[in-house]
This record gives C-alpha cells, sequence and structure tokens, in this order.
C-alpha cells in the first residue's frame, strides 16, 4: 500500500512538472520572433515580466507584462495573439492599418486600448468602453457596448 501511495504521489509531482507555468524576466525564454517583436516595437521599455503557459510538455502561449503597462499575448510560433494597454493606448502602428484608420475616423480622441485576433478576425476595445470587430481584412463587423 505505501509503495502504491507512492507512486501515485511521484506521477502526481511529475504531472505537476509537465503542467507548471514558467515566470522570468530573462527575454532569452522567449522565440527569437517574439524577442524581435518586442524589441523592435518597445525598445525603449524594459520587460517586467514574461509567463510561459504549458499544457502538459508544450508551450500554449507566452505573456509579456512591459514596464509601460503594455501586456503581450503570442501563439507558440510568435504570432501576436493580444495586446493591451489600458493606461495609455495601443501604438497604432501594432494594429492593422484597415482597422486604426477605421477607428480614428469614426471614433476620433478614443484610443484602442486592447486589441484581440479571434477565430472570426479582430476584436478591439476602445478607451470609451466601445468594442468593435472587424474581418480578417479589417473590415466592421459590429460593435458591443
Amino acid at each position: 500500500m505505501k509503495k502504491l501511495i507512492g507512486i501515485i504521489a511521484v506521477c502526481a509531482l511529475a504531472f505537476g512538472q509537465a503542467v507548471a507555468d514558467e515566470y522570468t524576466t530573462d527575454i532569452t525564454k522567449l522565440p527569437e520572433t517574439i524577442r524581435s517583436f518586442v524589441n523592435n516595437n518597445f525598445p525603449q521599455v524594459k520587460v517586467a515580466g514574461i509567463k510561459i503557459d504549458k499544457e502538459l510538455l508544450s508551450v500554449e502561449d507566452y505573456k509579456v507584462a512591459l514596464s509601460d503597462g503594455t501586456q503581450l499575448e503570442f501563439l507558440p510560433d510568435g504570432t501576436l495573439k493580444e495586446i493591451e494597454n489600458k493606461f495609455s493606448g495601443i501604438d497604432l502602428k501594432l494594429i492593422p492599418q484597415a482597422i486604426s484608420e477605421y477607428v480614428s475616423k469614426n471614433y476620433a480622441g478614443a484610443k484602442i486600448v486592447e486589441f484581440k485576433k479571434k477565430l472570426y478576425g479582430y476584436e478591439t476595445e476602445l478607451s470609451n468602453g466601445i468594442e468593435l470587430k472587424f474581418s480578417p481584412d479589417g473590415k466592421f463587423l459590429g460593435m458591443d457596448m
């Protein structure tokens, strides 16, 4: 019986390690594509923290927090999945041009504070609380308030 409990304990510990997320501030733990994105788009901003979400033995996504309040989330292949900055908004150069132009034209003065890649296209949240939905090519689909 003690042997069985010991085996179960070892298996539980091994499983816990297999799904354990990793937290670090070491940017070299990120894939090159993500490091390049961060260094090219936020050259003056320090990395405050990195969370590597792991599911079993593979990485599910990478979350990067920057010292200016920006939060980035990437897929394992380095594709940007989400960007958020509730304090100062998101630099429009990081948003597809059709979407940034639509927001600038129709919501002058509002900043994009959250941008997510979705199955249907994109979702943005503006500083005034309005959420806008766009197709993959940047066409406006609708809004939530």
